[in-house]
């Protein structure tokens, strides 16, 4: 994810513990992050600041809030993101506490959410899912992934976890199917009372464009930044 500036927070060193392919092209990192910074983790959809020698860059955490490790997925593209992918596991890195406001999934416990991503984003809509998922909501909340093609999708085992739990996947290929804010309608329930959306700033604004013409309450139409 890419966010304007430098956060004024003082960074802090987290190291690699470990990775794994996560398919799409993108690799999920463990990161032991100090209590401190951990603890500022609050709620779902929130990122953090990223600093590896010279490279500096911006991650949604992956991992579920207040939890240790703490879990990017991080995919080749330069900056932070490179720079990790090419250290090998132990080395330190420099992290901001967590930032933005995130997703506030105690005001929507017990009730239907619709979860919007794009594959690039998809660590917001993992650790919101999975919450849900616990809170026991799984079979009152939709998500909404859209991507390029199938291959570009990653963590299919996880989603596929999420289907078996209840949750209401729907993967959108721009492919062969259009964007995922183009879809909405047709994946619209009639009934979600709230709409938690991550990705590029267009997408975001589209998706909350859409969910507001088919009835949502403004004030329940959140972005995770």
């Amino acid at each position: 994810m890419t966010a304007p500036a430098r956060p004024s927070d003082p960074l802090h060193a987290v190291r690699i513990l470990g990775r794994r392919d996560a398919g799409g092209g993108m690799t999920l990192f463990s990161l032991e992050a100090p209590p401190a910074l951990r603890d500022t983790y609050a709620r779902p959809g929130q990122y953090a600041y990223f600093e590896l020698g010279s490279e500096q860059g911006f991650f949604v955490l992956a991992s579920r809030e207040k939890r240790a490790p703490w879990e990017v997925l991080v995919r080749r593209g330069g900056g932070v993101a490179d720079a990790m992918l090419g250290a090998p596991d132990g080395v330190t890195l420099s992290a901001s506490p967590a930032l933005g406001h995130g997703f506030p999934l105690h005001l929507a416990a017990g009730r239907s959410a619709m979860v919007v991503v794009t594959a690039g984003s998809f660590a917001a809509a993992r650790a919101t899912v999975h919450r849900r998922i616990e809170d026991g909501d799984a079979e009152k909340t939709q998500l909404g992934d859209g991507a390029r093609a199938s291959a570009d999708v990653p963590l299919p085992a996880e989603i596929e976890a999420m289907k078996q739990a209840g949750v209401d996947v729907h993967i959108v290929l721009a492919s062969t199917q259009g964007y995922v804010q183009d879809w909405l309608p047709k994946l619209w329930h009639g009934d979600a009372a709230w709409v938690f959306v991550a990705g590029a700033r267009p997408m975001m604004e589209a998706v909350m464009d859409a969910a507001l013409a088919l009835g949502a309450a403004r004030e329940r139409v959140v972005s995770n930044v």
